[in-house]
């Protein structure tokens, strides 16, 4: 299910993505992927076939989604003591 938020971190980057790992793509390994500036309309549809096809840890990544990776946001100390 897709989710919507108003800013996922990174604010001054426009239109960001983040493709969670599968429990099988973590447990290889996988880790979330951080996209940005995913202005382009094929976008959605290969964050879509990717994802479907095992998304990090499990599918390889398609040249025109590396190009949009990002780093993701440093989460303040307090956020990470509490995950």
């Amino acid at each position: 299910m897709a989710r919507t938020t108003d800013c996922l971190g990174p604010c001054r980057q426009s239109n960001v993505i983040v493709v969670q790992p599968s429990t099988r793509g973590r447990a290889r390994g996988g880790r979330p992927l951080w996209l940005g500036w995913a202005l382009d309309n094929d976008i959605p549809d290969l964050v879509t076939e990717y994802a479907l096809a095992g998304g990090p840890g499990v599918a390889e990544l398609p040249a025109a989604l590396d190009l949009h990776r990002i780093t993701p946001p440093r989460l303040p100390t307090t956020a990470r003591a509490r995950r």
